[in-house]
């Protein structure tokens, strides 16, 4: 419905216009709020505008569940600093190397008393990362050589004193964004690389 103003220029009352409006919200593979807006029928219009205000706030405190997992354990206390700057330069190779969203990476480091986790000489760093079933295994050498060039080189790191374990899960094996299976999910980017 057009209405004029003080100035005599017509505009659309913005609690109708909202009124006759769809907006359909859902969250992009990156975490964004995306937001489809659609005109309708001022009969079907407020029952589903409701519903859609109402929605807004819970895909708002979603948050995206991102992949692979890296898990950094070792047997030699290290300072916190060194410590998040090695779980910076695993999760830069392991995006670099599996071509992966810049944004991608949930990471742990753990730290273990020599007393009561044991590994055979010359390992002295666990690297443990929890991805979906499908990498080539040129992806997983590229990605092996990427992590042990990055603390070699950054770290002093000897990359003989180096384990790394990729335990590769079927998609649907994971639970994301509220319980959705892996497999349903656009990620935004290809396992198969």
């Amino acid at each position: 419905m057009q209405e004029k103003n003080k100035n005599n220029v017509e505009y659309q009352n913005p609690v109708v216009a909202a009124a006759n409006t769809i907006v359909k919200c859902r969250l992009s593979y990156r975490g964004e709020l995306l937001l489809e807006v659609r005109k309708l029928s001022v009969i079907a219009a407020r029952p589903i505008f409701f519903i859609c205000i109402c929605t807004i706030p819970l895909l708002l405190t979603m948050k995206r569940i991102v992949m692979p997992r890296v898990r950094i354990e070792s047997v030699i206390p290290l300072e916190k600093a060194m410590a998040r700057a090695l779980m910076v330069d695993v999760t830069d190779a392991v995006v670099e190397a599996l071509r992966l969203p810049p944004d991608d990476r949930t990471v742990s480091f753990v730290t273990h008393d020599p007393e009561l986790f044991r590994m055979k000489p010359p390992y002295q760093l666990f690297i443990e990362i929890a991805l979906f079933l499908g990498r080539t295994k040129a992806a997983k050498k590229r990605l092996y050589q990427t992590i042990l060039y990055r603390l070699s080189e950054k770290h002093g790191i000897d990359s003989g004193s180096v384990m790394i374990l990729l335990n590769e899960q079927p998609r649907e094996n994971w639970a994301l964004r509220g319980g959705i299976p892996g497999d349903e999910i656009d990620l935004g980017y290809r396992v198969d690389v």
